[in-house]
């Protein structure tokens, strides 16, 4: 049984990442959760609040344990994702031409 909902899981995840509009939304999701940001909270006055940036990790590290998962499940499919949505994985800008 629980090797069948593992292969379910597994499909169902490289359906969603197959799907233009799925890591779309997928990438919503990480970008939500500032999975590959660090973020330190200050107060109004500039002083640090600990509670809020051990809040925004707890955020992060959600981020961070999905963005694994999937890509054990379906790395080409992520991959994608970041290619199609994070600006540091596009493709180099083609040199226009002098006319």
């Amino acid at each position: 049984r629980l090797k069948l909902e593992a292969r379910d899981a597994e499909s169902f995840w490289k359906t969603v990442f197959a799907d233009p509009v799925g890591r779309r939304e997928m990438w919503g999701i990480l970008s939500a959760a500032h999975t590959f940001s660090e973020r330190f909270e200050c107060g109004p006055n500039g002083f640090p609040q600990t509670e809020a940036t051990w809040f925004r990790a707890g955020e992060q590290a959600l981020g961070q344990r999905l963005y694994q998962s999937w890509m054990q499940m379906d790395f080409e499919g992520v991959h994608l994702m970041f290619r199609e949505h994070d600006p540091r994985f596009a493709p180099p800008a083609k040199p226009k031409r002098d006319e």
